[in-house]
């Protein structure tokens, strides 16, 4: 049989082909993952847990292309984060999730341990595994410090970050670290990011201004600053218009609480 060397003609063209080949899979990766990362918002918007899940199905499915898969695994967590918060009268389906989040989390930074939306995801999944573990909180709680720490250290800028230790914060009482203050201050934080952050890829995660907005606007209300709550509101409607969460469940509920505070002074 016939070798050839690099520099035979037949060598150059096989190399060409295999790049192009290579070049295409990548181009069509690229495309599937912005597509699908779509369908993943829309559903969220609708409130469709069934499309939603099958957004998780078809990024699982995208693994078999074997290439980017440490994206491809943020993204299959991102997916079951997002599912976590539609059962959330189903503790043991929550923590199924979670732990499933973990793994591909995990793989994602095996593969990739200088991808800080990973690390910062992997925070996220950590403190919610503490409202369905709280035995193992104190473990769980350094875990995603570490996480956090490590996010923070690979991209300090980073708006998600932020909307994460935020959110997290909104949950934890202040003696333990968190409380609406913290909240608040990692919120605006986030929103400041938000103002000037380029993903370094349309590939790469860009969700979360308008859900900032949305945990303003609950602590807003929560301390009972309603025209703050509706401002913050509208600002989440402004970026999504179809968030359905918003428009059909916080602002309504927000007007009736503005309403019956409007009765109550006569």
């Amino acid at each position: 049989m016939k070798k050839y060397s690099l520099g035979h003609p037949f060598a150059f063209l096989i190399v060409f082909l295999l790049t192009c080949f290579t070049s295409a899979l990548s181009q069509t990766l690229d495309s599937y993952i912005i597509e699908n990362r779509h369908k993943m918002k829309q559903a969220i918007n609708n409130g469709d847990i069934d499309e939603l899940a099958q957004t998780r199905q078809l990024f699982e499915r995208m693994l078999m292309m074997n290439q980017q898969e440490w994206l491809v695994h943020y993204y299959i967590a991102l997916a079951n984060q997002n599912l976590y918060y539609f059962v959330r009268d189903d503790q043991d389906q929550q923590a199924k999730l979670i732990n499933d989040a973990i793994e591909h989390l995990e793989m994602s930074l095996e593969l990739n341990k200088k991808f800080a939306e990973s690390w910062t995801l992997l925070a996220n999944m950590y403190g919610l595994q503490i409202g369905v573990d709280s035995k193992n909180t104190i473990q769980l709680s350094k875990k995603q410090k570490k996480a956090i720490k490590t996010a923070t250290k690979l991209e300090p800028d980073n708006p998600r970050l932020y909307l994460v230790s935020g959110r997290s914060a909104y949950f934890v009482p202040k003696a333990f670290g968190g409380g609406f203050e913290k909240a608040k201050a990692d919120l605006a934080k986030a929103l400041d990011l938000f103002s000037s952050y380029e993903p370094p890829s349309d590939i790469y995660p860009q969700w979360g201004e308008d859900e900032t907005y949305v945990w303003l606007g609950q602590i807003a209300a929560r301390e009972d600053s309603l025209q703050l709550a509706e401002y913050y509101y509208q600002k989440a409607l402004k970026i999504n218009p179809e968030y359905k969460w918003v428009s059909n469940y916080l602002l309504p509920t927000l007007k009736k609480k503005m309403n019956a505070t409007v009765q109550s002074d006569f």
